[in-house]
């Protein structure tokens, strides 16, 4: 009877090592799986933070362009902003006018 007895508390040792080995090997994903999300969700507020800049740059250079705008429609002298537009968009110019771009050292 003794030896069963034994037996049995061995056995009770072997559930609670096993028990144990599975809330250990669970607490352990559990925390790795933490440490994945956090990664990611790191790389994605940076990936957030760029986008974010571009679409502030943009809208940087959207407003210039609406203060231009504005600018030139409020003009008084509507010959001046045709003027302008004619010289910078459309190329052209006033006779016998010399005109210097800068060139890029290729």
């Amino acid at each position: 009877m003794t030896k069963r007895i034994s037996d049995n508390k061995g056995t009770e040792k072997n559930k609670k090592s096993l028990i144990n080995y599975i809330f250990i090997a669970v607490i352990a994903v559990l925390i790795l799986y933490t440490v994945v999300s956090m990664v990611n969700q790191q790389a994605k507020i940076a990936e957030s933070k760029e986008e974010l800049a571009q679409v502030k740059d943009k809208i940087a250079v959207a407003q210039q362009e609406n203060d231009e705008f504005a600018r030139l429609l409020s003009a008084e002298d509507e010959k001046i902003y045709m003027e302008r537009i004619a010289i910078e968009r459309m190329g052209y110019g006033y006779p016998n006018e010399k005109r210097y771009y800068a060139m890029s050292g290729n």
